[in-house]
């Protein structure tokens, strides 16, 4: 029998000389690895890929200097994704930059700037039906937290960014699951998209103000919009909302007298998107 011939793997810079057989069995051990270390390895791939975006494109950096970046800017920062924007792998990384720095997450911090930014959020609310500055859109009033989350702001994009005319539902045919909530049009949304739903992916590709969670509104957030915002929309015309009524119909909502019904997933209508933020 013949001895398996050595193979030159490469290790960074440097070449080491190792027998098949060892490199076979490396290579199977990281493939039969446990899906925890292979979603830990995933999800610090991401991580790798948005601190090199922010460093080279960006230009930012300094996070390990304490001079240059303090404790209390980067609770800010994570505070920050946790409350608005909510992207994990940019929390995940200030997170990361606190541990690096032998810094933990000061709880007292914390809760003085939920605080702070609670007595803010009140006191700088805009009037309803007009812009809200670094929020992307017009305030179109509070709403009442869905299956007991927490009550947030609704935020109507503006007309010439996020407004759709002449288009579909989607999904003609089909009884979508997770799409017929009443209250929550993110959920409705993304269920849309993942069945095929141009209008929805349109939606939920749109960034607007550096905001990137835009959503078509359901029946409810729809009706707010009409109670309280009326002259924002084209009143002539029906506005898609993401609330499914079965396989075939979705609901719509006019702007003229607030009616809404069923309409075929076939027929098209205007679609408005809209985004929310959480009342911390």
């Amino acid at each position: 029998m013949k001895a398996a011939k050595d193979v030159t793997v490469k290790i960074g810079k440097a070449s080491v000389s190792m027998a098949a057989n060892d490199v076979m069995e490396i290579m199977l051990a990281e493939i039969n690895k446990h899906p925890d270390d292979q979603a830990v390895n995933t999800f610090a791939a991401a991580m790798r890929e948005k601190m090199k975006f922010a460093r080279e494109v960006k230009g930012r950096t300094g996070w390990n200097d304490m001079e240059q970046c303090s404790k209390e800017h980067l609770h800010e920062l994570l505070l920050q994704q946790l409350t608005s924007k909510g992207d994990t792998v940019d929390l995940a990384n200030f997170a990361m930059m606190l541990h690096q720095r032998n810094e933990r997450i000061d709880s007292r911090l914390v809760n003085a700037m939920l605080y702070i930014g609670n007595a803010q959020q009140k006191t700088n609310l805009p009037c309803i039906g007009t812009m809200w500055p670094a929020q992307g859109g017009i305030y179109a009033g509070l709403m009442r937290g869905y299956n007991g989350e927490k009550d947030y702001h609704l935020i109507i994009a503006p007309d010439d960014l996020g407004s759709f005319k002449d288009v579909k539902w989607g999904c003609a045919g089909k009884k979508i699951k997770d799409a017929d909530s009443d209250g929550d049009g993110m959920i409705n949304t993304k269920a849309m998209a993942e069945n095929g739903s141009d209008l929805a992916k349109q939606i939920l590709a749109l960034e607007i103000d550096g905001h990137k969670d835009w959503y078509l509104p359901a029946r409810k957030e729809a009706r707010m919009c009409y109670v309280n915002c009326q002259d924002q929309f084209v009143q002539s015309d029906w506005y898609w909302t993401s609330t499914q009524n079965s396989s075939d119909y979705a609901y719509v909502q006019f702007f003229e007298d607030g009616f809404q019904y069923g309409d075929p997933k076939v027929n098209t209508s205007r679609a408005r998107a809209v985004r929310r933020l959480s009342v911390i």
